[in-house]
């Protein structure tokens, strides 16, 4: 007898540690009034590539780092939030040739370009799926940023020097992303499309990164 009922409350116990089990699962990554801190960096940079292209030195160098990416959202409702896209993108393109020294010695120099980029954006993303440590979403954001072009060279006597910081261009972005959590606070993500894009002059239209990815973590 006593046999018999510990099998029968072994028979009623499994469903409800399974239905136990399931809701738990079920229950959203993310929840209305969570605070989500984000770092990343984008690749390709778009303007290393742009100006690989558009250089007439056949033998040149180029380096930098960045994108660098930094978000700030807020879980307004269980598939909205609201936050902040910050990005910093560095570039140096140089080159070497010869120049002449204060005693109008020739030897060899350096002449080059840094490009500085800064952009920040404010963005509202859909959660479409946000449970089981998943959240996919997309967003799309619209701010202002700021661009520096510097030339320079080690040349006692430059040729020529430029310092140009480009009127405040409208900057806007629209990608598609995926984040899962390890545990209940960090996580990675990822995301594709327009990371960020630049309109100069309503004329040039420049991306600065197709697929980003990094840390996110969850307060």
């Amino acid at each position: 007898m006593k046999k018999r009922t510990f099998i029968l409350i072994i028979l009623f116990s499994f469903p409800t540690c399974l239905f136990a089990q399931f809701k738990t699962d079920v229950q959203p990554t993310l929840k209305k009034g969570n605070v989500l801190i984000t770092t990343g960096v984008g690749f390709p940079s778009i303007l290393r590539l742009y100006l690989k292209k558009e250089t007439k030195q056949t033998e040149y160098h180029i380096e930098g780092y960045g994108p660098l990416i930094f978000k700030l959202d807020y879980v307004l409702l269980k598939n909205f939030s609201a936050g902040l896209d910050a990005t910093y993108n560095y570039t140096d393109l140089y080159y070497f040739d010869d120049g002449q020294d204060n005693n109008n010695k020739w030897s060899v120099y350096r002449y080059g370009a840094k490009v500085k980029e800064f952009s920040a954006n404010l963005r509202l993303n859909y959660h479409f799926y946000n449970k089981k440590k998943w959240d996919l979403y997309a967003g799309a954001g619209m701010g202002y940023g700021a661009i520096n072009v510097e030339t320079y060279s080690t040349a006692p006597r430059p040729s020529f020097y430029l310092n140009y910081n480009f009127p405040k261009p409208l900057s806007f972005e629209s990608t598609a992303g995926a984040r899962y959590f390890l545990n209940k606070h960090i996580g990675f993500y990822s995301e594709i499309g327009l990371g960020r894009s630049w309109v100069l002059y309503k004329k040039y239209f420049l991306p600065e990164a197709v697929i980003q990815g990094g840390i996110s973590i969850k307060f």
